[in-house]
């Protein structure tokens, strides 16, 4: 339930400017984590930790030659 609110939250920075002032301001985990229940938000520390985890793995994946074989394969449809 909270990775769905995790990506909730993500959309609404996006989306809010004052929203994006409030997290740009943030100091650490537990301010972002605070902003977002605030916005009645669920969010954890978990939650931000398998994001940056999927980024990681996303960037490695965008450079790496998997992911190249796949377009030189025509799968990138």
């Amino acid at each position: 339930m909270s990775r769905e609110s995790f990506k909730d939250f993500i959309h609404s920075i996006d989306h809010n400017q004052s929203l994006r002032r409030q997290v740009a301001a943030c100091e650490n985990e537990e301010d972002l984590i605070a902003i977002a229940k605030s916005n009645h938000f669920n969010i954890t520390k978990e939650d931000i930790s398998a994001d940056k985890k999927n980024s990681e793995a996303a960037k490695w994946f965008e450079t790496s030659k998997i992911n190249k074989s796949f377009h030189q394969n025509g799968n990138d449809q």
